[in-house]
């Protein structure tokens, strides 16, 4: 099955500034038996639709329904301390993202992927609003391939946030600063990088991506990639979620946006 994974501002009818999607195959005949296949055409005009819409994202939504990812002040305390000492240990840190300043970029070729993003950031605990910061230019590049066996080989040889713009930063917690915020979310995102590397030097193996669990495999190709699992039961009900998540997240964006009509309006 293959689908028109095409976003836009329904608002603006512009044609989008990315070239056509590349030719891909529906399927990998070496591949495993279930395969899914992602164009980069598909990502940059989500990004692009994105940034025209000026969308505030639930960006804790997304990491929880894609990736099983909860934020907590202890996670991100191992580096900001005063989130655990003004909230308190394992609250959990209530993300929200839109995309700013200009547009972001994903693009692969054979082995290689890289992604360039400006976002800004409100982390928030209970009602109270703990940081806002906009990240200019985070960027992360890597070098993967997939062996016979499922090994994935490569390098991750860029994660970096970018820069945290110093005039917008605001903060409720004391002694933060842009400055110390990006040095220190940069130091834990650099250890995230060194462990991933260090798996990848050996052949790391992802047994669980979007909620699909089993032995994937990762192939990066020109303009799209390509990810492979041997389908089981357990594998049918990752891509089952991930459908519901992805209708769930399409219904989000359109109430977003008739909100959005419906303030304009007052």
């Amino acid at each position: 099955m293959a689908v028109n994974g095409t976003f836009y501002n329904a608002n603006k009818t512009a044609a989008s500034s990315y070239k056509y999607p590349v030719a891909w195959p529906v399927r990998n005949a070496d591949g495993r038996s279930l395969q899914g296949h992602l164009t980069e055409w598909t990502v940059n005009t989500a990004l692009e639709a994105g940034f025209s819409t000026d969308n505030t994202l639930d960006v804790t939504a997304i990491l929880h329904q894609l990736l099983g990812l909860n934020v907590t002040t202890t996670d991100l305390g191992t580096v900001v301390p005063q989130l655990v000492t003004k909230y308190g240990a394992n609250k959990t840190i209530n993300l929200s993202g839109r995309l700013i300043n200009q547009k972001s970029v994903a693009h692969a070729t054979t082995g290689h992927a890289e992604l360039t993003a400006w976002l800004a950031i409100t982390g928030t605990v209970g009602d109270s609003e703990a940081f806002y910061g906009e990240f200019n230019k985070g960027q992360a590049i890597a070098d993967i391939h997939t062996n016979s066996t499922g090994g994935i080989f490569g390098e991750l040889s860029t994660l970096s946030i970018g820069t945290i713009t110093p005039g917008t930063f605001r903060t409720s917690l004391p002694s933060v600063t842009a400055a110390s915020m990006q040095q220190q979310l940069q130091l834990l995102v650099t250890g995230v990088q060194v462990k991933a590397n260090a798996g990848l030097a050996v052949g790391a193996q992802i047994h669980s991506l979007f909620g699909i669990t089993g032995a994937i495999e990762v192939h990066l190709h020109n303009g799209f990639v390509e990810l492979g699992v041997d389908a089981t039961p357990a594998a049918f009900e990752g891509v089952r979620d991930i459908m519901n998540a992805f209708a769930d997240r399409v219904a989000y964006f359109k109430k977003t946006e008739q909100m959005n009509q419906i303030n304009l309006q007052f």
